[in-house]
């Protein structure tokens, strides 16, 4: 495992996710061991962490114990649900939001 200070994690392993951390690992900005997924579908979280070789996590805890960076890159209609389930979490993270049409 990297760093933890540099690690990232992403809650939601989709297209835009993968897209974001394929740039990340082919600028060499940062290592895959670096970069950890969470995604409520298994399967998802499953193919993502085989195809870019990255650490998938089986809960959002182990997500927030394990990374001080967070992108959201979830589907902007679970927002609300997903906030609910980060907020007790959050300490001193910094928390990314890709998600377009949320304010």
């Amino acid at each position: 495992m990297g760093n933890m200070n540099n690690n990232i994690g992403f809650i939601g392993a989709g297209k835009m996710a993968s897209a974001i951390i394929n740039g990340i690992i082919k600028s060499g900005f940062l290592p895959c061991d670096s970069i950890f997924i969470y995604d409520i579908n298994h399967d998802t979280r499953k193919y993502t962490s085989k195809n870019l070789k990255v650490t998938s996590v089986e809960t959002l805890e182990e997500l927030f114990e394990t990374c001080p960076t967070i992108v959201v890159a979830t589907k902007p209609f679970v927002i609300d649900e997903v906030l609910d389930s980060i907020k007790e979490l959050i300490r001193n993270h910094l928390i990314i939001s890709i998600l377009s049409g949320v304010s």
